[in-house]
């Protein structure tokens, strides 16, 4: 499953995230999360909202 995962920094999970529309040809992403931790989560969705206008899905 990890070919399906985008862990680190917001330069790495968009890398990984354009490797994988590359690949699949997604047009759409559906994102979840399995931090425990509310403000984590939260934290962790917050950086994916900086990067998520320059993904090409």
């Amino acid at each position: 499953m990890l070919s399906c995962s985008a862990v680190g920094s917001p330069d790495t999970v968009r890398a990984g995230l354009e490797a994988f529309i590359e690949r699949t040809g997604a047009d759409e992403l559906m994102i979840t999360s399995q931090v425990f931790d509310h403000a984590s989560r939260l934290r962790s969705y917050e950086l994916l909202a900086r990067i998520r206008d320059s993904l090409r899905a």
